[in-house]
């Protein structure tokens, strides 16, 4: 946990690049215990984990990634309450070549991804979701063009909800298998 006690939100900034070979990032188990990790470089490591709070309170886990993230294996989980988050918002290129995971089971918090960049971001890797119709993409990026490189969803387990906001320019590369698309700006 980033969070340093039961009532109080965790924030670390790595002002760096971060290398590791697993990280870890989880929300605390009391509602203001949320997770903030923010790395101002490149991140680069074999396993990402970012997951909300797994007690039946609403913390939040959200990573931001500033630089690009490579990392073969990223997993994104809610929490199991309602409101509890597992959140990656990457602001330059993500490469996960194995696996790209989006983890939700009915009645939890979401997995949710955004890319908010300022120029343009590539995606590698297929997004896949744990549940039908769970775990949410954003494209908020109005400074360049965002790229999908590879399949979001599966036809058995389709992703939430994809969002491009106003201004944005969207590339989709692979198959799409998703629930609900909100489609703004160039696509």
């Amino acid at each position: 946990h980033v969070g340093v006690n039961d009532d109080t939100n965790g924030n670390a900034v790595f002002q760096g690049s971060l290398a590791a070979t697993t990280i870890n990032l989880e929300s605390g188990n009391h509602n203001s215990e949320d997770s903030i990790l923010t790395v101002a470089t490149t991140t680069t490591a074999t396993t990402l984990n970012i997951t909300g709070t797994t007690g039946g309170e609403t913390a939040d886990a959200t990573f931001t990634g500033t630089g690009n993230i490579v990392a073969p294996t990223i997993n994104i989980t809610a929490g199991t309450a309602a409101d509890a988050d597992g959140i990656l918002i990457a602001k330059g290129d993500v490469t996960a070549t194995t696996l790209f995971k989006l983890i939700d089971s009915t009645g939890n918090g979401d997995s949710l991804i955004t890319l908010s960049g300022t120029g343009d971001q590539t995606i590698t890797g297929a997004i896949t979701a744990s549940v039908a119709g769970s775990g949410n993409i954003t494209n908020s990026n109005t400074g360049g063009t965002v790229t999908f490189a590879n399949a979001i969803g599966t036809t058995l387990l389709e992703t939430g909800t994809i969002t491009t906001a106003a201004s944005t320019k969207t590339v989709f590369q692979g198959a799409i298998d998703t629930g609900k698309m909100t489609l703004d700006g160039e696509v």
